[in-house]
């Protein structure tokens, strides 16, 4: 057979395959409004299992040739499986608690903006404040814990911690274990002589913020340890067009990971909205650091 033909033949499939697989997200839309009507949930792992191991056998029996039609099949409709409850979550209104935080957080700083610092008058923390605030007077303190309690109780607007180089998400823990998000991140240049040497800095807030040069977003989310589950997660941002840059991952216990991911992304993006709300509903653990950039001074 030509070439020509063969991709006639593929493109007339593939006509024939977008009708189907709308049709299948036209059922997928009915079912969410049955489980929204009879208060049942979006995600049932047993019935997303046994589709993938129905078209994992039923594609198997085609391949007479032995070519791995069987597994090829599972991971092409575990994406449109992970697409289907993603449709439905967005349907059922997922994460509304924390869309609520989306929608409110605030787009501009606080001015002057009252800030408090984790460090002496003179040093590098007293830099970085300035240089975000330059219309401010730093207060110092001597505890990060105390930073906390300032921005809490409204003595400060907000805080300003150094970064653990060597462990930065157990400062981003903190953060979040004291109710507080990351509204901003501060690399100073600490040697002039070596390159890349830096001092890092928080700053925090006891709200959301996004700012319209927020372009990073850090979370935290727990998996099973089981084989896939990180593939199909990363597989989501993919399909929303973003870009992870960095991940990590802690051992929680013999059968769980919880993992570190920032990406590329405004929070206030509608389709990256509706993804983290859709991950708030889906995973244990899920927490949203905070939305920010990266300052370089």
């Amino acid at each position: 057979m030509e070439l020509t033909k063969i991709r006639q033949e593929i493109n007339r499939l593939d006509e024939e395959l977008v009708k189907l697989l709308c049709e299948r997200l036209d059922y997928s839309r009915k079912s969410a409004a049955y489980k929204q009507e009879h208060g049942l949930e979006v995600f049932h792992e047993d019935r997303e299992r046994e589709v993938l191991e129905a078209v994992a056998a039923a594609a198997e029996s085609l391949d007479k040739d032995g070519y791995g039609y069987g597994s090829a099949n599972r991971l092409i409709y575990s994406t449109i499986v992970e697409v289907s409850r993603s449709l439905q979550y967005k349907l059922l209104g997922a994460g509304a608690e924390l869309r609520t935080a989306l929608e409110a957080a605030e787009t501009t700083w606080a001015f002057p903006g009252k800030i408090v610092c984790h460090g002496v008058r003179g040093t590098f923390s007293d830099e970085a404040a300035k240089a975000l605030f330059p219309n401010s007077e730093p207060v110092f303190v001597n505890r990060r814990e105390a930073v906390i309690a300032a921005v809490k109780n409204g003595e400060a607007d907000y805080g300003l911690i150094p970064i653990k180089v060597e462990a930065p998400y157990e400062t981003m823990d903190f953060v979040a274990e004291n109710g507080c998000y990351l509204a901003a991140r501060i690399h100073v240049q600490a040697d002039a002589i070596v390159k890349g040497g830096t001092t890092q800095f928080f700053v925090i807030s006891p709200e959301l913020l996004s700012m319209p040069d927020a372009n990073h977003t850090t979370l935290r989310f727990c998996l099973p340890h089981q084989s896939g589950a990180l593939y199909h997660t990363l597989g989501r941002f993919a399909l929303e067009g973003l870009n992870i840059t960095k991940l990590g991952s802690r051992l929680l216990n013999e059968q769980d990971h919880v993992f570190y991911l920032d990406f590329d992304g405004n929070v206030k993006n509608p389709r990256t909205a509706d993804l983290l709300c859709a991950l708030s509903e889906e995973m244990r653990d899920f927490v949203l650091f905070g939305n920010y950039h990266i300052y370089r001074v």
